[in-house]
């Protein structure tokens, strides 16, 4: 990479791009700066940082991070993401993330096709992480699910995620499987209420994340291993209700941003 008018290394985190010529020592760790960008501090429009500074910034599609109210907002394309903790508030800097793709299609639309064997009833327009009203409330006088029947065709032993924004109802336990049913596959049971994970399953890996309003972020990550461990459900398992929102499943062993 070449900064300038001089061989340079880019070194990229999550509050700062430092562009450092091992040349010419000086204060910061032994090397000398002719590029220091503290973005946790310093929120600056793309444009005003191409005119300035030279410096641009491309992703070709929308994707998601937590603005300054601690919402989800999805920033368009080409647009940087100034990333914040969604309960203090706080600048974590500009957001960095590897590409994926989302193979869980019509992710906001519960009712498409594409979820071949939803159980429950499905009732829309409730606020979500977001706060717009595109999440779903799904309820049932026994068990419900939101659930693709069909094969998504991963590769076998390559690992993905699942991830889906879960928000209590009268129901607080809910679970997310690589499955459709809880008989196949691999699942993971949560707590939405007291934000933990109540059991998992045999080779696979859980998270639960706090995201704001009452709404957690659940995912669990396994290793696909054919028509067994190549579809989604998520959902809970007595009468009552609970709020989804934007489902993902995406190649590697965590969530990215939705």
């Amino acid at each position: 990479r070449v900064c300038g008018d001089y061989p340079m290394t880019l070194l990229t985190e999550p509050t700062r791009i430092v562009c450092k010529n091992y040349g010419t020592p000086n204060a910061i760790a032994g090397v000398a700066s002719t590029l220091d960008y503290r973005f946790a501090l310093d929120r600056r429009e793309i444009e005003a940082l191409s005119l300035m500074d030279k410096l641009t910034f491309t992703r070709t599609a929308s994707c998601g991070f937590t603005n300054q109210a601690g919402n989800l907002q999805l920033a368009t394309t080409n647009e940087p993401r100034f990333d914040h903790d969604p309960l203090s508030k706080l600048s974590k800097g500009l957001l960095f993330e590897s590409s994926r793709t989302n193979a869980a299609l019509h992710s906001q639309a519960f009712s498409n096709a594409f979820w071949n064997d939803n159980t429950g009833t499905l009732s829309a327009g409730f606020a979500s992480p977001s706060q717009e009203p595109t999440a779903w409330r799904l309820e049932t006088l026994t068990s419900a699910k939101i659930s693709r029947g069909s094969s998504i065709t991963p590769l076998d032993s390559q690992t993905y995620t699942r991830s889906i924004f879960a928000k209590a109802g009268s129901i607080s336990t809910v679970w997310l499987s690589d499955h459709n049913t809880a008989t196949y596959g691999y699942r993971a049971t949560f707590d939405l209420a007291s934000i933990s994970i109540i059991a998992v399953g045999d080779n696979i890996s859980a998270q639960i994340e706090d995201v704001n309003n009452g709404w957690r972020r659940i995912s669990i990550s396994s290793v696909s291993s054919g028509n067994t461990t190549s579809r989604y459900g998520a959902g809970f398992d007595s009468a009552g209700d609970a709020y989804f929102w934007g489902a993902q499943l995406e190649v590697g062993s965590y969530a990215t941003s939705y």
